[in-house]
């Protein structure tokens, strides 16, 4: 394909240009293309990452459960946590089906949200939680709100303040609705609450007590829980006694003022009485809590009823599940309008009934899915609109590395359960990706994450980034398949991963190679070496994997083999590096052969690193370790490597979190390994917030380095990022010291990945937090950057006017705003003729007038001119901030009375450029 028409095909598929901003910079910020995001694998299934401490209420004729969530938070590598837990929602139909497709967050906020309480209002219900979002600090939460209306809408902008106490880590927390107003009480904290505290919540959202108000001065209130009834709000919560923990009770009213004089005693057995809940069947309430003994390891779980004036209604407590060995533990209790429900865990989930006049139904309790394995936990319960009672809980059956799914059923009797089904639900999270170029045609890697299961996915892209193929290739699937790398030889691709054995169950390297096409070149995944975290380079039919392998009980070093591309085989035996405790590897192509990098721990035990290297000849043959990079006592971690032809570029992330000092730097290697920068570069300057996770890559004209920037943080706790990038010279100039902006939302974006295309142009691709349906995920998102202020190009081809010359568009200037000297060109027209300039805002190629029309409809003219004697002209082309990232495409036309064909025109090629600033 000659470079002409190559041109116009890349041009057919160009995409929409815009620019990223940035708030300060030092040169001028590279065209980077719309965010566009990966196809396929789309099938909604239980989410990735722990889902725990449920909470459910009923509403009108459906449920809402809540839970504390940890979808945001699965890059365990990625010296980030994101934004932590955060809570998540799922509304509820009467059977206990899912309403919503996928879980929705009620905020996605900086630090943990836990302990999640849903509490129906009037007509909409109060999700309440602890959250460290108000503080500075991981020694202080706040407990934050919003209101969510049955038809799924938050009601509220952002979570709002709800009780809130300086340098106090409030814990836990109780809530109820009294008829006119929702009342949240808290007495546990780590220090700053003065006794039990209330805040009554209106059901407009505001609060009724700015300050909270302490109505039990000096009560530490642990595990309480409340509800209301006839007026009255019952706390009940544990304390320490004569007889060691028992269980308490207090009523107020709903202008917080105590109807009882004292807290009286519920429960307060010779055993500790232990975690209270507390329900309401509108006109009296049951508390039930578990009682264990440490002496005999033995335990139940007892209940009480209580009326609304306080007097105990059941002479002795309840003993609603007999005597057990170890004891139960987790009660929760629910009123279906007829009896009450108790639910508790024992090997399992059991429950329990008893009617309204205070009898035990189930003499001992009854399993919930008996038989099936111990995997449920954390048992929450509300009435069922449908009758008997919704379950949800935290459910360890997947058994991969994140564990906790949230699951919820139905109950309405010892013989009458309702399906299981997942409630914390989601897209597949898309993980890790890392891209390979090869000319016209790339190939993506990924983890594509449930809770199920990790599937490594590839995709293969065109040369602006768009995927050229409806689903993605499925290259291997293991519950904790990792670290997906992928390389090009030339003529084909190969993508490693990490994945245990099944058989031998030895941590294990795979691969398997992917043509052009698309195909797969391997009937399998091949299994190559034991090992860990590969990564990959390949050039010319040959590739080079590299792993960290586990030497002696404790040692990993730095190993790898020479495979070739025809066959997939090894053509080597693997070579171990002498570097102990070596981690975190990149490699990339030189003109002789390979490099690698990685980051070499002080022991194993001390995480203090720094970075080497290892030059590798096409052979095979390993050169001895290079120092690249380390002071002592230092932090250099997330190594990336990339080669120009000309020399070799290193990037990593230079310090902790912990410290809060974590940069990029970078330093150049000779192609023999000398160090070509006397210190390493630092990448990024003058900016708060932290930089780390770079990814590196050569352009084709200078050194791209995309990396996670934590400069938009809102506190300390705040480890959302945003992905920033930079440019590198080859003789060492950081172009933009303080970056450009690549990615930012509300939610999270991490762990980039950027390959070269050549000729300035890269293709970058990260994992955003896509909260809200359809995917309620981390989603990749691609994006192309179209190089810098790029001169403007010719393409198409001109008709031959009657004095047999090629009318020739051109231009003086650049295509900047700034500069505004751009001129629009024309020469070898036919002399003293009208011409006129057409424009469009993409190009074509289209029979016209037995010529080409260079430009694709609809068309605008410009003024008419008239040609001097030569046949040339020269007009102004005004830019100006609102064509900033478009394409404009040019065509002259002009008269030609002479024509042979009769058709009186002539036509120019055409001549193409994006406005830059």
């Amino acid at each position: 394909m000659s470079k002409e028409s190559h041109l116009t095909t890349r041009l057919h598929r160009a995409i929409p240009l815009l620019l990223a901003t940035c708030s300060v910079v030092s040169a001028q910020q590279p065209l980077l293309s719309g965010a566009r995001p990966m196809t396929g694998d789309a099938l909604i299934g239980s989410a990735a990452g722990d889902q725990r401490e449920a909470a459910i209420a009923a509403g009108d004729g459906l449920l809402l459960a809540a839970w504390s969530d940890h979808r945001a938070d699965l890059f365990l590598h990625s010296q980030s946590d994101e934004s932590g837990r955060d809570i998540w929602l799922q509304r509820l139909a009467a059977d206990g089906a899912p309403l919503d497709a996928t879980a929705f967050p009620a905020g996605i906020l900086p630090g943990d949200d836990v302990a999640p309480r849903v509490t129906r209002g009037a007509d909409n219900w109060l999700v309440s939680w602890s959250s460290q979002a108000p503080g500075d600090s991981p020694y202080e939460a706040s407990i934050v709100g919003v209101r969510v209306a049955d038809d799924g809408r938050l009601l509220d902008a952002a979570p709002f303040d709800i009780l809130r106490a300086p340098f106090t880590l409030v814990t836990r927390h109780a809530a109820t609705f009294d008829g006119q107003q929702w009342i949240v009480f808290a007495g546990e904290s780590t220090s700053g609450l003065p006794g039990l505290c209330a805040v009554r919540v209106a059901t407009n959202g505001t609060l009724v007590d700015p300050a909270p108000v302490v109505v039990a001065p000096g009560l530490v209130a642990s595990g309480s829980d409340c509800a209301s009834a006839q007026g009255a709000t019952l706390v009940a919560w544990h304390q320490s006694g004569s007889s060691g923990d028992d269980v308490h009770g207090r009523r107020w009213n709903s202008a917080l003022a105590p109807l009882d004089a004292n807290p009286f005693a519920i429960g307060a057995t010779a055993l500790p009485d232990t975690e209270p809940r507390v329900c309401s069947n509108g006109s009296s309430f049951l508390v039930a809590w578990t009682r264990a003994s440490p002496g005999t390891l033995q335990g139940d779980v007892q209940a009480r009823r209580v009326a609304a004036n306080g007097q105990l209604l059941d002479p002795l407590p309840l003993s609603v599940c007999g005597n057990r060995p170890y004891g139960p533990s987790t009660t929760n209790v629910a009123w279906d309008g007829a009896q009450w429900w108790l639910a508790w865990t024992y090997g399992g989930i059991e429950l329990g009934r008893i009617d309204a006049q205070g009898v035990v139904i189930d003499a001992n309790g009854f399993p919930f899915q008996a038989g099936a394995p111990d995997t449920h936990d954390e048992p929450q319960l509300a009435a069922s609109p449908a009758g008997g009672v919704q379950l949800v809980w935290a459910d360890d059956r997947q058994g991969t590395n994140e564990g906790l799914d949230l699951r919820g059923a139905r109950v309405s009797s010892p013989s009458t359960q309702g399906m299981d089904t997942p409630l914390a639900t989601s897209a597949p999270a898309q993980l890790r990706a890392r891209v390979a170029a090869g000319g016209t045609h790339n190939l993506l890697v990924a983890i594509s994450q449930t809770s199920a299961t990790r599937r490594i996915l590839a995709w293969r892209l065109d040369d602006a980034g768009a995927p050229l193929d409806g689903t993605p290739i499925e290259l291997g699937a293991a519950p904790a398949a990792s670290d997906p790398v992928v390389a090009f030889d030339g003529v084909r691709y190969m993508a490693a991963w990490a994945a245990t054995d099944p058989v031998t169950l030895a941590p294990s390297v795979w691969t398997r190679r992917v043509a052009v096409d698309g195909s797969l070149l391997d009937a399998a995944p091949v299994r190559q070496a034991t090992g860990v975290a590969p990564t990959i380079a390949g050039r010319s039919g040959s590739f080079l994997l590299a792993y960290g392998r586990f030497q002696a009980p404790v040692f990993q070093h730095p190993a790898y083999v020479l495979l070739n591309g025809a066959s997939g085989a090894a053509s080597q035996a693997p070579v171990v590096l002498s570097s102990n405790h070596s981690v975190q590897f990149d490699a990339c192509a030189t003109p002789s052969g390979f490099v690698l990098a990685w980051q070499r721990n002080y022991s194993v035990s001390d995480m203090h690193s720094d970075t080497w290297a290892a030059l590798i000849d096409a052979a095979g043959a390993p050169g001895a370790p290079i120092f690249v990079a380390g002071p002592f006592n230092g932090f250099q971690k997330s190594i990336s490597v990339a080669c120009s032809g000309a020399e070799i570029m290193l990037a990593w992330c230079n310090g902790s979190m912990a410290n809060g000092t974590r940069r990029i730097d970078a330093r150049r290697l000779s192609l023999a390994g000398a160090a070509l920068d006397a210190a390493p570069l630092r990448v990024v300057q003058g900016v708060a917030g932290e930089q780390h996770s770079p990814s590196l890559t050569w352009d084709g004209t200078q050194y791209m380095c995309l990396f996670q920037d934590d400069r938009g943080s809102t506190s300390t706790l705040d480890q959302r990022s945003d992905i920033y990038g930079a440019r590198i010279r080859g003789d060492g100039f950081v172009r933009d010291p303080q970056g450009f902006l690549v990615e930012r939302t509300s939610a999270s974006e991490t762990r980039p990945c950027v390959a070269g295309l050549g000729a300035g142009r890269a293709l970058t691709a990260s994992s955003i937090l896509r909260a809200q349906p359809p995917f309620g995920a981390y989603r990749l998102s691609l994006r192309t950057f179209e190089g810098d202020c790029a001169p403007p190009t010719t393409y198409c081809s001109a008709k031959l006017t009657s004095l047999g010359t090629l009318p020739s568009i051109g231009h003086q200037g650049s295509s900047s705003i700034a500069a505004g000297d751009l001129r629009l060109t024309l020469s070898q027209g036919v002399p003293n003729t009208i011409a006129m300039p057409l424009r469009a805002s993409a190009p074509a190629a289209l029979p016209f007038q037995n010529g080409t029309l260079c430009l694709q409809p609809p068309l605008v003219r410009a003024p008419r001119v008239t040609l001097d004697a030569s046949g040339a002209a020269n007009i102004a082309v005004p830019l100006a901030a609102e064509h900033l990232g478009t394409r404009r495409c040019y065509q002259w036309w002009s008269r030609d009375v002479g024509q042979p064909d009769g058709t009186g025109i002539s036509l120019s090629n055409g001549l193409s450029f994006v406005v830059c600033p």
